[in-house]
């Protein structure tokens, strides 16, 4: 999952993650990511089936919350 979806600012990472469509992969998710370290706020929509990681500034590279949605069994992919 290298296709990263790192902002060039502090802006939130952004994906698609077509296999959470339900509130409980949403829960899920949202649980793993948030013990990522500099993880400040996780937001998942099971209708658009997009994730919104907001981190701390200056940590903007994806590959610990792309490799968190991994363990948790799903894949995020940059929103088209």
């Amino acid at each position: 999952m290298n296709r990263s979806a790192a902002p060039a600012s502090d802006e939130p990472l952004r994906y698609s993650v077509p296999s959470m469509d339900c509130p409980g992969c949403v829960a899920r998710i949202e649980g793993r990511l948030t013990r990522v370290d500099g993880v400040l706020a996780v937001e998942g929509s099971p209708l658009s089936r997009t994730l919104r990681v907001a981190g701390e500034p200056g940590r903007g590279e994806g590959s610990e919350v792309e490799r968190a949605l991994a363990e948790s069994g799903c894949e995020g992919l940059p929103p088209d």
